[in-house]
């Protein structure tokens, strides 16, 4: 629960809701309280999409992963 969302309710505390308002308040909060996330995820997107440096640097880091993790793999059989 978001604060700003925590001190309407204290405001609104009185206030009788329908199911219809309460749900409408619920999907407001939640979508509030997400958007910090999209913020910071749409970052990755754009500067992949924009930036080549970014791509190749992103790619070789997913595949020194992949081989790290191929490496520690093919040890156990």
């Amino acid at each position: 629960m978001s604060a700003s969302y925590a001190l309407y309710m204290i405001i609104t505390s009185s206030t009788i809701r329908s199911a219809d308002r309460a749900a409408t308040e619920s999907f407001i909060d939640e979508t509030a309280v997400l958007l910090p996330f999209v913020y910071e995820t749409l970052n990755f997107y754009i500067y992949t999409l924009v930036s080549l440096t970014y791509r190749r640097e992103f790619r070789m880091a997913l595949e020194r992963c992949v081989t790290s993790i191929q490496r520690r793999f093919s040890f156990a059989c």
